[in-house]
């Protein structure tokens, strides 16, 4: 084969690691915390969640032909704990929600 007919493959595999610890965690995080939950969610911002910090599975096997050098070796990650708003946004209702407050986020803002 060819250079010109390779095509690069990019593996979801992270992508839905990332999401299954999300959800376990959250799931995780009712039950370990049951005796002070009154306590955080005393402190809770309105609208928001807590999902606790867990690790998870990042990466490619050695054995997976199709994942890119820098997808290798599977290794763990550690996420802190951190909230979440309780409700979905849509990527258009985010882009409706600049389009009438003009807002900037910080990645567009001037750097001080």
């Amino acid at each position: 084969m060819s250079d010109k007919n390779k095509k690069i493959v990019f593996s979801p595999l992270p992508l839905i690691l990332f999401v299954f610890v999300l959800f376990y965690s959250c799931k995780k995080a009712d039950f370990k915390r049951a005796k002070t939950k009154n306590t955080i969610e005393s402190k809770l911002p309105y609208g928001m969640i807590w999902v606790e910090s867990n690790t998870f599975l990042q990466g490619a096997k050695d054995s997976d032909n199709f994942a890119m050098p820098r997808e290798k070796p599977v290794h763990d990650v550690m996420v802190d704990g951190f909230y979440i708003d309780i409700t979905e946004v849509t990527n258009k209702q985010y882009n409706e929600f600049v389009a009438a407050t003009e807002y900037i986020t910080v990645a567009e803002r001037n750097i001080d």
